[in-house]
This record gives structure tokens, C-alpha cells and sequence, in this order.
């Protein structure tokens, strides 16, 4: 759960300064999941990290997460979130696209 909400966020993003990532790639998360993870499965490793970004990683990973919970307490701290990510990776988008 450490790697949602602002935390992950802020993890995300140190973790692609690291390895030279975009700030945000746009583009089909099918293809993309085609393309650069192994297995062309959301939960394959990256093939080529250059191509990778926190929002690719949180349609490809992060969102999966609550499939993976058992405790009702968890999946409601989760659900909340992936909710915050969601809106602050729409809001990015918009603002990168020059619409705000």
C-alpha cells in the first residue's frame, strides 16, 4: 500500500529522475503493455525503462493492487488512494496538454 497516494506518487517520481523517464507518457496502455512489458501481461517486467513513466506505472501496476487484498480495512485505505492517483494523473495529463 506504501506505493499509492502521495507517498507513491513521490516514490514514482524519484524512481524515474533515476532512470531518465518522462514525467508522463501518453500513449495506449494496451499497446504499451504490448510493446514494453514481458509477456505483453500488466504484471511483466519492463523491457525497456526509458519508455516507462509513473503514470504508465500506475495503469500497468499499481491498479491491480486491490485484487490482491484480503482485509476490508486495506482495500478502503486502497480504494482511497488509487482514487487521489487517478485524479492527479487526469489533472497532469490536462496540464501537460495545455486544457488547464
Amino acid at each position: 500500500m506504501d506505493v499509492l497516494g502521495a507517498v507513491g506518487i513521490a516514490r514514482s517520481y524519484i524512481l524515474a529522475g533515476e532512470y531518465s523517464q518522462k514525467i508522463y507518457v501518453d500513449a495506449p496502455v494496451n499497446k504499451y503493455i504490448k510493446e514494453n512489458l514481458v509477456g505483453g501481461k500488466h504484471d511483466g517486467r519492463i523491457k525497456d525503462l526509458s519508455k516507462h513513466a509513473p503514470n504508465i506505472e500506475f495503469e500497468t501496476k499499481f491498479k491491480h493492487i486491490l485484487e490482491k487484498l484480503y482485509t476490508q480495512k486495506a482495500k478502503e485505505i486502497v480504494k482511497k488512494r488509487l482514487k487521489f492517483m487517478q485524479q492527479f494523473f487526469e489533472r497532469l495529463k490536462k496540464e501537460i496538454k495545455g486544457e488547464l
